[in-house]
């Protein structure tokens, strides 16, 4: 009788494997957070408009709220003309690209700080170019960004 082998199991239905967790396995995982937390908390603390003061009034419903809204006029009579205008969308998107730029930066930082512990090993020159090469993409991709708005 001739071999048979069986073909693999199809992907849901292999079982699947637990990670393996070594000894700083837990520590990783903290640093990760702790950096989310801080990127997160430089987010917040650079010029984002917070509210001030309390609830806004509960809005009528009904036929009093539209006739409310008619006599009223437009509903975006009481936006600044800055946030509808060419100005202000361009104001947005050099907030936003800087923003998403520094947060990139600090996800390559944490991780060129979460393989220092390859300098000696074969895997080095890997990190190394993943790193370098994720620092030239950021930086590619925020001057295309600005050079797409107009912004330099």
């Amino acid at each position: 009788m001739p071999d048979e082998t069986k073909p693999p199991a199809p992907p849901h239905k292999r079982q699947k494997k637990s990670a393996e967790k070594g000894p700083k396995g837990n520590v990783a995982s903290q640093k990760i957070a702790d950096a989310v937390g801080a990127a997160a908390k430089t987010i917040s603390n650079h010029n984002v408009s917070k509210p001030t003061g309390g609830h806004e009034p509960r809005r009528e419903s009904g036929e009093k709220g539209m006739s409310a809204h008619k006599e009223n006029g437009s509903m975006f009579e009481g936006l600044s003309s800055n946030l509808l205008s060419v100005e202000g969308a361009k104001k947005f998107a050099a907030w936003y690209i800087d923003t998403s730029e520094k947060v990139a930066k600090q996800a390559i930082e944490m991780q060129a700080s979460a393989t220092k512990w390859a300098k000696e090993t074969p895997l080095a020159p890997i990190f190394d170019a993943q790193i370098e090469y994720g620092k030239k993409f950021v930086e590619r991709s925020a001057s295309a960004a600005r050079s797409l708005w107009r912004l330099e």
